[in-house]
């Protein structure tokens, strides 16, 4: 058995020597947990109709396709992409305020909320904080492998926090679990098909799978 996992080790070795996938610039960079300078950014700026990528809404449509959005509930052109948004002052008592990750809006302003998830600890109201700030709009809750919020992000108490209690509350916020394991990945992956006559963009979005 160990001479087998050693085989294995030493093709995986060879294989990245072959295509150089361990010259990773997000790691050498020592940005790859980078919650809001990597992830966020590099995220928000696929998303954005304005990016420097000059595809317009291509990628954005290819996200909300992914994650069943129609045309109906978000328009994709001409929509803004707003990164660390500040809704106003954090207020405990009132449960508002804060700031989302990413904030999509489009011509008609609909939103989409975007909180990410990577590393860090749910803040206290967090995701009711973001409903009262945009009711009856999705809050898309991404994390690694699609992890559930804590309760205390949905206002909830710990004693409310059983698995049936959150689910009910993430509907009535509206809130979905998306992950960089699943939805995130499969959507790179759409935006490197179609970013095959582009080279420097079709790279980089390698590089960001590689790091995903």
């Amino acid at each position: 058995m160990l001479r087998e996992v050693d085989r294995t080790r030493l093709e995986h070795e060879l294989a990245a020597r072959l295509t150089g996938e361990n010259f990773n610039v997000f790691n050498i960079l020592r940005l790859s947990a980078s919650e809001v300078r990597t992830h966020s950014a590099f995220i928000a700026e696929l998303l954005d109709p304005q990016g420097s990528h000059g595809q317009g809404s291509l990628y954005l449509k290819l996200f909300l396709k992914q994650l069943n959005i129609d045309d109906v509930a978000f328009i994709a052109e001409g929509s803004k992409v707003l990164v660390e948004h500040s809704i106003s002052k954090v207020d405990p008592q009132k449960a508002t305020g804060g700031r989302i990750d990413i904030l999509l809006e489009d011509k008609n302003c609909r939103h989409i909320v975007i909180e990410n998830k990577i590393y860090a600890i749910d803040q206290d109201d967090q995701l009711l904080r973001y409903h009262k700030a945009f009711p009856g709009e999705p809050i898309y809750y991404l994390t690694l492998k699609k992890e559930d919020p804590s309760a205390q992000s949905l206002g909830l108490t710990c004693s409310d926090g059983d698995r049936a209690s959150l689910l009910k509350r993430m509907t009535d916020l509206k809130v979905v679990c998306i992950s960089y394991s699943d939805q995130l990945l499969h959507w790179l992956e759409d935006c490197h098909k179609a970013s095959v006559s582009l080279p420097v963009i079709r790279e980089t979005i390698f590089q960001y799978e590689n790091l995903i």
